[in-house]
């Protein structure tokens, strides 16, 4: 039984994150656009070894994020 709430918790976890890059994706489409980034990487990915902060959008993302879906 546990193997199967395990599995269940994992599904509707996914589910849920699904959710959420759908909408960051959007949400970097535009400040990528209206930013002229040519590219923006997931640092979490592991192919980024090194960049300036000041082109880290983490921040800049959660807030627009936050600003547009509330709750």
């Amino acid at each position: 039984m546990y193997y199967e709430y395990q599995q269940d918790l994992g599904q509707k976890e996914a589910e849920a994150t699904q959710g959420i890059l759908v909408k960051m994706q959007a949400i970097l489409k535009s400040m990528g656009q209206s930013g002229g980034y040519t590219m923006i990487y997931d640092s979490s990915g592991g192919a980024v070894v090194w960049a300036p902060s000041h082109l880290d959008l983490t921040d800049k993302l959660i807030a627009e994020y936050n600003k547009k879906h509330k709750g």
